[in-house]
């Protein structure tokens, strides 16, 4: 259906002086006709501090006052000259005349547009022979005559034609009460109805959060719910440093109109752009147009406009129009009938647009009502914050001009005029969100927006089930129900939460790898057998291993940790099993781990501790590219020990849009609880997912990685804590926090940091909600991995590392979980506490963990030079190794 374009006056921004436009630098030359639309642009700008929906028609209103300029004499007609830039008569009679032939060429476009013009005049009064004319030559404007001393049926007549000409949009432009002593009428309605040359998939429309700041006020955010468009094709799109805004251009059918949307990069941008946008911005931005692979997002769009221009035109140069100065003389005779002048009392305009996904229909009528009385009675391309629009036929001429400002401004419902002081405007109910006291920015929408479903989610990747080994079922019998590998990929991810919770009372920086952890575990489950194995199944939520299917859906949810490298990501994981010389692994154990685990079995001397520790910690230095040189200590290591067990693990990542070196702030504030620290605070503006999610009183937003890897921030609101928002996270899932985000423009600002983290997992497992304890005591079954031997889980060593910088993120060892705080859409700033996270998109592993209590914390001097007591049993020791090195700078 057609974009129904119901739309206030199109303000479109302001424009500068003639005398600017021969100093600014611009690869063309302005010709007479484009400087003739710098009213235009002047018009919008007196509409900028007005908070609503705009809706002008520039040409409408233009035409109406040509007609009257045609009339006037002495002082009007200069001020006519100088204000809309008219040379002369004859030119402006020329230049009009040639403008509505190209106008209303249209027929082949595909497209309807309608512009017509009445003089309606007092029966009583004699138009002059040459003004009809021209009215009509010239301008295709009727003069009616019409006997304003009955004005219900003078009103009855006017508004007759205008519903006409509107196709009923507007059914009434006057009342009988605006005639009274009205003795002419001067109308214009231009009415457009356009097909888009390629219309949005309805398939693709979705229900999404609109973000805007009331009242100027950059410290509160109101968000509403809206109905989007979605489309991606190549489009004629421009980003403009200049005016920190991207136009997108969408063309209708005919290829001779043009819907522009110019969308400020910043939430709170649209009065900034409306002071600096001019005739000479605009040009400039349509010229550096390039076609480009855009994916779009817009409001349906639906709204009324209603203005009185007599003291915009006042204030732009108009004065003696509205002046008792016996100006209009060209018009009618005068004589007896008339014994004071022509005095234009009031210039209306009503509006409307509406636009879909496969079109728009906009209309506007113009009225100058003229009395006889003395006295004087406005890529991802994601408009989902306040923009400016205007559609562009032939010639470059502006039929249209806007701001969509408010979704929710009462649909058919007339907006007020920003001059009329005793009128209050409406606002829509909406759930208002403090914003930081921070200054203002794809992710972005644009906000804290309020929790929404996964509709409101433009780019996020589709829901993956992990691949299914098709070997796995060459062999079944009828009677084989394979496991679900959906439900085992839900439960299996739960692990990394409730893990990440045992550490809410930490207060330190935290960074676990649950990938790691859950690779090292899966080892050791590999030879567990009885309640030490049922334990492990139940903290990572699986099945017995040997279960058909059931190893082959999890090894392919750890398989993700081998991503291929490329030149902007890179994720290595490395499993080590390093046996005792004095005895012997269980043969199939051995194969498993060689088998699904890839890992890498060596025989050592654990009676010669230096040794044995130099050569674990060689291999751990050569998984993690350095970044963990030492993750045991000849004191570490046990002489009695049987096995070690290792994981390293390595990540290196480019952030997709990097942070800008110098915009990062060196000596920003980072509230702790002993008081303020300064920190080195990034700073980028941009579009990312993000959202405030009321369930964990948290502000989330999903930093992107090129590649696979995303990082999510979790931000606690200032009333609540990172102890209670891990009390609270636990309960969710990571597909249930994605699925709430919605993609906008936001500022972002987290602090650089680097830390080191040492941690033996043995007391965090046995904790609720883990309650994995059977393995580090005497009742331990590890059968399957040593032969003829009662072996236990001594410790679980786990060494992460971890730097985060401008440019992205390198992370050795366990999972690095980290959760920003994210703020409302203006800003978001990390500036005290929060939790993140680094995960695989597709399966939503999570590689990292963590939480960051203290950007400026030094590590400590060593974790793990304390040698473990001797036990009555031999000793099974699982090392899980966590490591990040600096960010290399490429």
């Amino acid at each position: 259906m057609l974009v129904n374009t119901i739309a206030p006056l199109v303000l479109f921004a302001a424009l500068c002086s003639t005398q600017q436009f021969a100093t600014d630098k611009f690869p063309f030359s302005i010709s007479d006709d484009e400087l003739m639309n710098s009213f235009d642009w002047q018009l919008l700008k007196e509409f900028g501090p007005y908070n609503k929906n705009l809706l002008l028609s520039p040409i409408s209103l233009k035409l109406v006052l040509s007609l009257l300029y045609q009339g006037s004499s002495s002082i009007v007609e200069k001020e006519f000259e100088s204000t809309l830039n008219f040379r002369n008569k004859d030119e402006n009679r020329r230049k009009y005349s040639q403008l509505l032939s190209t106008l209303l060429d249209n027929e082949k476009s595909g497209n309807l547009l309608t512009i017509g013009s009445s003089m309606f005049v007092d029966d009583n009064l004699h138009v002059l022979p040459k003004f009809n004319r021209t009215a009509w030559q010239n301008f295709r404007t009727i003069v009616e005559p019409v006997d304003f001393d009955k004005p219900e049926e003078a009103s009855k007549v006017i508004n007759r034609w205008v519903e006409l000409l509107t196709r009923g949009k507007v059914p009434k432009i006057v009342s009988a009460d605006d005639l009274q002593q009205t003795i002419m009428l001067v109308t214009n309605i231009i009415y457009f109805k356009g097909i888009w040359k390629h219309p949005f998939p309805k398939i693709n429309s979705y229900r999404g959060h609109f973000v805007t700041v009331p009242d100027n006020n950059d410290r509160m955010i109101m968000s509403k719910y809206v109905d989007y468009m979605k489309t991606t094709r190549n489009f004629w799109y421009y980003e403009d440093q200049d005016l920190e805004a991207k136009i997108l251009r969408l063309d209708y059918k005919g290829n001779s109109h043009s819907m522009y949307i110019i969308l400020p990069n910043s939430l709170g941008g649209i009065n900034s752009l409306i002071k600096k946008i001019s005739l000479t911005s605009v040009l400039n931005m349509k010229f550096k147009l390039q076609e480009e692979l855009v994916e779009v997002h817009m409001p349906k769009i639906n709204f009324k406009f209603s203005t009185k221009f007599v003291n915009i035109l006042k204030k732009l140069g108009l004065k003696q129009l509205f002046q008792n100065t016996n100006s209009l003389t060209g018009i009618v005779e005068t004589n007896n009938t008339i014994r004071r002048q022509l005095v234009v009392s009031n210039i209306i305009q009503k509006t409307g647009i509406q636009v879909d996904e496969k079109g728009t229909e906009a209309y506007s009528v113009t009225e100058i009502i003229v009395g006889n009385k003395m006295g004087e009675n406005k890529m991802i391309f994601n408009a989902s914050h306040p923009f400016l629009f205007f559609i562009e036929g032939p010639n470059n001429t502006v039929l249209f001009v806007g701001k969509y400002e408010d979704p929710y401004e009462d649909e058919g419902a007339e907006s007020g005029n920003r001059w009329n002081t005793n009128e209050e405007a409406d606002d829509a109910t909406s759930q208002v969100y403090p914003a930081p006291q921070y200054n203002t920015q794809r992710f972005s929408n644009n906000q804290g927006n309020l929790p929404t479903n996964r509709f409101d989610v433009p780019n996020q990747p589709p829901q993956q089930n992990p691949v299914f080994d098709s070997s796995i079922s060459s062999n079944m019998d009828d009677s084989y129900d394979p496991p679900n590998a959906e439900d085992i990929a839900y439960r299996f991810n739960l692990f990394d939460v409730e893990l990440l919770s045992t550490f809410s009372d930490s207060k330190t920086n935290v960074l676990i790898s649950p990938a790691s952890i859950k690779t090292t575990l899966a080892m050791i489950l590999e030879g567990a057998g009885g309640k030490c194995a049922l334990e492990i199944q139940e903290a990572l939520r699986i099945q017995s291993l040997n279960q058909r299917g059931v190893r082959d859906i999890v090894l392919n949810l750890l398989s993700n940790l081998n991503e291929k490298a490329t030149t902007n990501t890179y994720l290595e994981s490395r499993n080590g099993i390093f046996a005792s010389n004095r005895h012997k692994l269980v043969d199939a154990y051995r194969e498993t781990v060689i088998r699904y685990y890839n890992a890498n079995v060596r025989s050592l001397d654990f009676s010669n501790p230096e040794a044995a520790a130099n050569e674990i910690n060689q291999w751990a230095s050569d998984a993690t590219h350095g970044v963990i040189k030492e993750v045991v200590s000849s004191q570490t290591i046990n002489p009695e020990t049987y096995v070690i067990i290792s994981n390293a693990l390595y990540f290196k990542g480019k952030w997709k849009s990097r942070f800008d070196q110098r915009m990062t702030n060196p000596n920003k504030c980072f509230r702790t609880a002993n008081g303020c620290v300064p920190v080195s605070m990034m700073h980028i503006s941009d579009n990312f997912y993000n959202n405030y999610i009321s369930r964990i009183s948290s502000y989330v937003v999903d930093i992107p990685y090129q590649d696979k890897f995303s990082m999510l921030l979790i931000l606690p609101s200032i009333e609540s804590s990172v102890r209670a928002v891990l009390r609270d996270f636990a309960t969710h899932r990571l597909n249930d926090i994605l699925a709430m985000l919605n993609n906008s423009e936001i500022v972002l600002e987290i602090p650089k940091f680097s830390f080191e983290y040492t941690v033996d997992l043995a007391m965090r497992l046995k904790q609720e909600p883990l309650n994995v304890r059977e393995v580090f005591g005497a009742n331990a079954n590890l059968s399957g991995i040593i032969q003829n031997a009662n072996a236990m889980v001594n410790s679980m060593l786990h060494k992460t590392k971890i730097e985060v910088d401008e440019q992205g993120t390198v992370a050795a060892a366990a999972t690095n979980a980290m959760i920003i705080p994210l703020m409302q859409p203006l800003t978001i700033t990390a500036d005290r506490p929060f939790i993140f996270l680094i995960y695989h998109q597709d399966t939503k592993n999570i590689i990292f963990e963590g939480i960051v209590q203290n950007p400026a914390q030094q590590p400590p001097a060593s974790a793990t030079a304390t040698r473990p007591h001797s036990m009555p049993r031999k000793t099974l020791m699982p090392s899980n190794y966590n490591l990040r090195t600096r960010y290399s700078h490429q």
